[in-house]
């Protein structure tokens, strides 16, 4: 009929970016309930090309592990491309944002959590971990014991941080200070180890050369999108690390 419109209302953005593949030229209204947005337009081109907007999504990601295991230098390192050795113990939490542009319709913030790893704030931790959505458990290659207390870090995630579905929130393991030439933990050590306790994956990283950071967090960022419903609207997520869940990382650091 001349002049009619219709309105369908999507929950994701990937539902209305499918629809629009197969969308008839008339009129029509969308509503995207996610971001609480309207589009219109008279012809999929027409909506596709001129009100089409950039989509954000925002993820809380915890950083957490023992002290002096690098957790500053790494957001440091990743949020800004710096590295400095006059680092401070973090007191309680610090705390930094970093904006991607994921695709052309797709921009994640991630808030990132850089929390002490002192025993004096453990209390803290339900306080600090309330709403997360992804998780990095770091230690220190050249530091035995703090490769055994990640069980206890990933114990106490578990224990209280979930997804709506009851599932526990993704967990990356990071192996950093992979520069160093004396190591303590061996990578098939790591890998039972990732395997056993239910981590999403893990890689060598170095905060201070910046090896294998931006691929390791590109990793949990492509995880949590999926696990949100927006997996399938990133053309880009094919360019992640492969960080499979059989191996340790065949891009790992090259130590």
């Amino acid at each position: 009929m001349p002049g009619a419109s219709i309105r369908i209302e999507f929950t994701r953005s990937y539902q209305m970016m499918n629809f629009l593949k197969e969308v008839p030229s008339f009129h029509v209204v969308l509503y995207l309930q996610e971001k609480g947005l309207q589009y219109e337009g008279s012809s999929p081109a027409h909506f596709k090309h001129n009100h089409l907007v950039m989509s954000e999504k925002l993820f809380k990601v915890i950083i957490i592990g023992d002290p002096t295991v690098g957790k500053t230098s790494f957001v440091q390192r990743y949020v800004q491309d710096t590295y400095r050795r006059d680092y401070k113990g973090t007191v309680g939490v610090d705390f930094a944002l970093k904006i991607i542009k994921w695709s052309e319709t797709q921009t994640v913030k991630l808030q990132l959590w850089d929390i002490a790893g002192q025993e004096r704030f453990t209390w803290m931790t339900r306080v600090y971990f309330k709403d997360a959505h992804g998780c990095i458990i770091m230690f220190d290659l050249t530091n035995k014991n703090s490769f055994q207390n990640t069980l206890r870090w990933k114990k106490d995630v578990d224990s209280k941080c979930m997804l709506p579905d009851g599932s526990p929130i993704p967990c990356m393991l990071l192996a950093n200070k992979c520069d160093l030439a004396e190591r303590q933990v061996d990578q098939m050590e790591i890998e039972t180890f990732y395997k056993d306790h239910d981590f999403i994956g893990w890689t060598e990283t170095s905060a201070k050369e910046g090896l294998m950071v931006a691929d390791a967090m590109r990793f949990l960022v492509e995880v949590m999108l999926r696990q949100s419903g927006l997996h399938s609207i990133s053309p880009n997520m094919l360019d992640t690390v492969d960080l499979k869940p059989a191996t340790p990382a065949s891009s790992s650091c090259p130590c």
